[in-house]
């Protein structure tokens, strides 16, 4: 299956050949190699949550074909947490989310050949 991996901050996308039974530690060794992010420099956002569970399969967290991955590069100065008290995101963090995903959906419309590649993997599109 395949994993678009969005760097937010930036317009980088990157598009991962990956198996569903991979796990989220394997994940970010591949997405190190691609982008050069360090593993422990990385946080991994899908449908909005934080993924943490390391052992997870990408399979276990529902991941399907051409699904979207949000990745934050934390830096030395932003290692404030994201998260309140329950573990959730901030209501901020939770905009900043959609904001990327706008942007997201923006570049896709102003790239042709990108909105065909969609349209095939999800006619619903």
């Amino acid at each position: 299956m395949h994993l678009i991996i969005t760097l937010e901050a930036s317009e980088e996308i990157y598009t991962l050949e990956v198996s569903s039974s991979m796990t989220l530690a394997d994940l970010r060794a591949f997405i190190e190699a691609e982008s050069g992010i360090a593993v422990d420099k990385q946080t991994l956002f899908y449908k909005t949550a934080i993924l943490e569970e390391e052992d997870k399969t990408l399979s276990e967290f529902s991941m399907e074909d051409y699904d979207m991955v949000m990745l934050r590069a934390r830096t030395q100065e932003s290692n404030e947490s994201s998260q309140n008290v329950h573990g959730e995101l901030t209501a901020a963090d939770q905009n900043a989310i959609m904001n990327d995903v706008e942007k997201v959906r923006l570049q896709m419309l102003g790239d042709q050949a990108l909105c065909d590649l969609v349209r095939q993997v999800c006619s619903i599109l």
